[in-house]
């Protein structure tokens, strides 16, 4: 998707992952809603807000040989203030196809509580 310069982009983002294996069950949620503006063609600024979650409960079998059983729980949640500087390469493959490959980094400055 192109987007023009001086446009304003809205930056949602849900990553979320569970697993249980054996006697290990645990989550991760990873959520970022925000807003971007691209300042010029290579570079922009955003502001965000982003939230984690992780939580893993370990719990033993009574017939282990190991007891072992309990919980682990982290989050955080904060704003972050980013720049990002775009560029983009053009990849021949073929004399007659090219394709252009976008690249981005983004500085991050993040405000957390």
């Amino acid at each position: 998707m192109r987007r023009p310069y001086g446009g304003k982009v809205g930056v949602r983002r849900v990553d979320f992952f569970y697993l249980e294996y054996k006697n290990f069950k645990g989550h991760l949620l990873d959520a970022t809603i925000g807003l971007e503006y691209n300042i010029w063609k290579h570079f922009g600024a955003g502001l965000a807000y982003n939230f984690f979650y992780m939580r893993v409960d370990v719990g033993s079998e009574s017939s282990s040989p190991i007891k072992l059983n309990g919980n682990a729980e982290f989050s955080f949640g904060g704003l972050m203030l980013y720049a990002k500087i775009m560029f983009s390469r053009l990849v021949v493959e073929n004399r007659s196809e090219h394709t252009e490959e976008k690249r981005r980094i983004h500085f991050l400055l993040g405000l957390t509580n």
